[in-house]
């Protein structure tokens, strides 16, 4: 099951500001393109994949073993800027639990290609 969150971050230096404020330069924190593979990781089943995006648009996240192969698709859709989150549950595209080993997630979005290690245990 693939969940979808949409998060509003705010980063800034005053921790009395509201999020949504502006800053000294009149400009509000804009989103950017990240990657955050794996929480936890390493992992001995699920973990979290956080992801942000600067600007709306197609976005491609998967996970490939060492080889560069497709493990698993988490994610083949257009989406809104900001931040977003997949599990994945440390199965392949047919539902075989994956490898001990190190995996490759990989993000590709708005000509932006982002890629995290990530460790499997067992």
């Amino acid at each position: 099951m693939d969940v979808d969150y949409d998060i509003d971050l705010v980063l800034t230096q005053d921790p009395m500001a509201k999020a949504g404020t502006i800053g000294a330069e009149g400009e509000q924190a804009r989103p950017t393109t990240f990657l955050r593979a794996g929480s936890p990781n390493p992992t001995s089943g699920a973990t979290v994949v956080s992801f942000g995006i600067e600007t709306a648009g197609a976005v491609e996240l998967a996970v490939y073993d060492v080889a560069g192969r497709q493990v698993r698709a988490l994610a083949h859709e257009t989406l809104n800027s900001g931040m977003h989150v997949r599990d994945w549950d440390g199965r392949d595209g047919q539902g075989r639990r994956v490898a001990a080993g190190m995996y490759l997630v990989q993000l590709t979005a708005a000509e932006k290609v982002l890629t995290q290690k990530l460790v499997m245990t067992k």
